[in-house]
């Protein structure tokens, strides 16, 4: 699957860290708030609110429904 990324950085996170990303100034936090299951975790996003956070299948599927012809 092509998804057009060229670089990515995979970082380990524990419980309780947070991992900082910075954009043109604006600074969004990602913070490891629970691992209940190893199959799953939870994040928390931090950021000001004109960051826009979705997760990639409901992003795909906004893409999909603008490409089909009505």
């Amino acid at each position: 699957m092509d998804s057009g990324v060229t670089d990515m950085l995979v970082i380990t996170r524990r419980y309780d860290e947070t991992a900082v990303i910075e954009i043109g100034g604006k600074t969004l936090e990602v913070t490891i708030v629970k691992i209940p299951k190893k199959d799953s975790v939870r994040i928390c996003f931090d950021g000001p609110r004109d960051f826009q956070i979705k997760r990639k299948e409901l992003l795909e599927k906004e893409i999909e429904k603008r490409e089909l012809p009505f």
